[in-house]
């Protein structure tokens, strides 16, 4: 079966998380068509190292209006609807939503439902400090009735920043790493 709308991808933030969108989307299409067809997608691949600087200098007048450019280019490009493969950008989503000329798919929505579908009400969010120390993500699951916990302490959230940041965005699977950020969130 042949899918005839285009995602538009912006980034991941690192290119470990774009390859493993693109991985997914394409697995997921043959299992539920058992065929050799997949959705076209265009990807917008964003440089880490500029977004992480305009991260920690808070300068989100840079971010939000180079989101909303990538989003106007995957629609030009022929996208009929998008996603910001990445968990920190979502903390602009609903001003880069507004200003979309395609429909947009949040992350946090896509896993609030996943998560209500499986009948749970509390989760462990781990991730990037940013991601778990602003209320952008917990806000947005708590829209949809689900609790969301991060490590208590300070040092357990740099252990798994540092995991996100010098590990998976390298490539790096460390065992060792993958037990740990496990045990961090009660």
């Amino acid at each position: 079966m042949i899918f005839h709308k285009r995602i538009g991808i912006l980034g991941g933030v690192s290119p470990e998380s774009t390859i493993r969108y693109y991985q997914h989307i394409v697995r997921k299409h043959r299992d539920l068509f058992g065929d050799l067809s997949y959705p076209e997608m265009i990807i917008y691949s964003v440089s880490l190292q500029r977004f992480q600087d305009w991260i920690a200098e808070d300068n989100w007048s840079k971010i939000t209006p180079g989101l909303i450019d990538g989003v106007r280019s995957r629609h030009a490009a022929g996208a009929d609807f998008a996603l910001l493969a990445a968990n920190v950008l979502h903390f602009v989503f609903n001003e880069v939503r507004e200003k979309s000329p395609i429909p947009l798919i949040s992350i946090i929505e896509a896993t609030a439902a996943s998560i209500r579908k499986e009948g749970v009400h509390k989760v462990g969010l781990l991730g990037t400090r940013f991601t778990m120390e602003r209320p952008f993500y917990i806000d947005g699951l708590a829209r949809h009735g689900i609790e969301a916990i991060t490590p208590a302490n300070r040092s357990d959230r740099d252990y798994v920043h540092h995991v996100a940041e010098e590990e998976l965005t390298r490539g790096l699977i460390n065992a060792e790493s993958d037990v740990l950020t496990t045990q961090v969130c009660p």
